[in-house]
Protein backbone atom coordinates (compact mmCIF):
# COMPACT_ATOMS: atom_id res chain seq x y z
CA UNK A 1 0.00 0.00 0.00
CA UNK A 2 1.51 3.37 -0.60
CA UNK A 3 2.19 5.19 2.47
CA UNK A 4 3.48 2.36 3.73
CA UNK A 5 6.46 3.43 5.64
CA UNK A 6 7.14 -0.47 7.38
CA UNK A 7 5.48 -3.16 8.18
CA UNK A 8 4.23 -1.53 11.47
CA UNK A 9 3.81 1.81 10.52
CA UNK A 10 2.71 4.31 7.79
CA UNK A 11 2.78 7.85 6.89
CA UNK A 12 -0.65 9.91 7.21
CA UNK A 13 0.30 12.73 5.28
CA UNK A 14 0.90 10.77 1.70
CA UNK A 15 4.60 11.56 1.48
CA UNK A 16 6.56 8.10 1.80
CA UNK A 17 7.62 6.74 -1.14
CA UNK A 18 8.01 3.30 -0.95
CA UNK A 19 8.72 2.82 -4.20
CA UNK A 20 11.48 4.72 -5.26
CA UNK A 21 13.36 4.00 -2.17
CA UNK A 22 11.63 4.58 0.51
CA UNK A 23 12.20 7.92 1.25
CA UNK A 24 10.04 10.96 3.66
CA UNK A 25 9.02 13.20 0.47
CA UNK A 26 7.63 16.15 2.96
CA UNK A 27 10.17 18.72 2.60
CA UNK A 28 10.25 19.76 6.53
CA UNK A 29 11.81 16.02 6.73
CA UNK A 30 14.73 17.04 4.03
CA UNK A 31 13.97 14.29 1.67
CA UNK A 32 15.40 11.70 4.38
CA UNK A 33 13.90 8.58 5.93
CA UNK A 34 11.15 9.09 8.01
CA UNK A 35 11.71 10.41 11.31
CA UNK A 36 10.25 8.66 14.58
CA UNK A 37 9.19 12.49 15.66
CA UNK A 38 7.01 13.10 12.59
CA UNK A 39 3.51 14.22 13.38
CA UNK A 40 2.50 12.27 10.45
CA UNK A 41 4.20 9.00 11.08
CA UNK A 42 1.58 6.30 12.80
CA UNK A 43 1.43 2.71 13.74
CA UNK A 44 -1.08 0.56 11.77
CA UNK A 45 -2.58 -1.13 14.43
CA UNK A 46 -2.04 0.71 17.87
CA UNK A 47 -3.38 -0.32 20.94
CA UNK A 48 -6.15 1.64 22.15
CA UNK A 49 -4.17 3.40 24.45
CA UNK A 50 -1.04 3.90 21.85
CA UNK A 51 -3.89 5.83 19.85
CA UNK A 52 -4.71 7.99 23.00
CA UNK A 53 -0.91 8.83 23.25
CA UNK A 54 -0.27 9.65 19.36
CA UNK A 55 -3.38 11.38 18.41
CA UNK A 56 -5.06 12.80 22.18
CA UNK A 57 -8.30 11.83 22.09
CA UNK A 58 -9.64 8.17 22.62
CA UNK A 59 -10.26 5.30 20.07
CA UNK A 60 -14.31 4.87 20.16
CA UNK A 61 -14.79 2.74 17.38
CA UNK A 62 -14.48 -0.45 15.35
CA UNK A 63 -11.37 -2.43 17.06
CA UNK A 64 -9.97 -6.20 16.75
CA UNK A 65 -9.35 -8.69 19.42
CA UNK A 66 -8.35 -11.92 20.82
CA UNK A 67 -8.40 -13.96 23.88
CA UNK A 68 -5.33 -15.66 23.50
CA UNK A 69 -2.93 -17.53 20.61
CA UNK A 70 -5.03 -19.93 19.28
CA UNK A 71 -8.00 -17.94 18.84
CA UNK A 72 -8.33 -16.09 15.12
CA UNK A 73 -8.94 -12.37 15.33
CA UNK A 74 -12.45 -11.30 15.51
CA UNK A 75 -13.61 -7.60 15.25
CA UNK A 76 -16.28 -5.51 17.61
CA UNK A 77 -16.76 -2.76 19.42
CA UNK A 78 -13.78 -1.54 22.29
CA UNK A 79 -16.48 -1.91 25.11
CA UNK A 80 -17.77 -5.69 23.74
CA UNK A 81 -13.82 -7.30 24.86
CA UNK A 82 -13.64 -8.69 28.27
CA UNK A 83 -10.55 -7.60 30.05
CA UNK A 84 -7.98 -10.08 29.39
CA UNK A 85 -8.79 -9.89 25.46
CA UNK A 86 -5.81 -8.73 23.50
CA UNK A 87 -7.24 -5.64 21.75
CA UNK A 88 -6.32 -3.30 18.95
CA UNK A 89 -7.50 -0.77 17.10
CA UNK A 90 -9.14 -0.65 13.52
CA UNK A 91 -8.30 2.91 12.80
CA UNK A 92 -6.22 2.73 10.23
CA UNK A 93 -6.97 2.29 6.52
CA UNK A 94 -5.40 -1.61 6.74
CA UNK A 95 -6.87 -4.46 7.10
CA UNK A 96 -6.41 -6.70 10.25
CA UNK A 97 -3.19 -7.54 11.09
CA UNK A 98 -1.82 -11.23 10.59
CA UNK A 99 -1.25 -14.05 12.87
CA UNK A 100 1.92 -12.94 14.26
CA UNK A 101 1.34 -9.54 14.84
CA UNK A 102 1.45 -9.01 18.95
CA UNK A 103 1.19 -4.92 20.43
CA UNK A 104 4.05 -3.71 21.32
Amino acid sequence: MKNEIDENFYCSAGFWDSYKGGFCKNPSNDGINCREDCPNRHRKYPTPEQFKEEYGYEWTGLVYGRRNEKENWSFGYKDSYVANAQVICACTPFPKPDDKWRPE
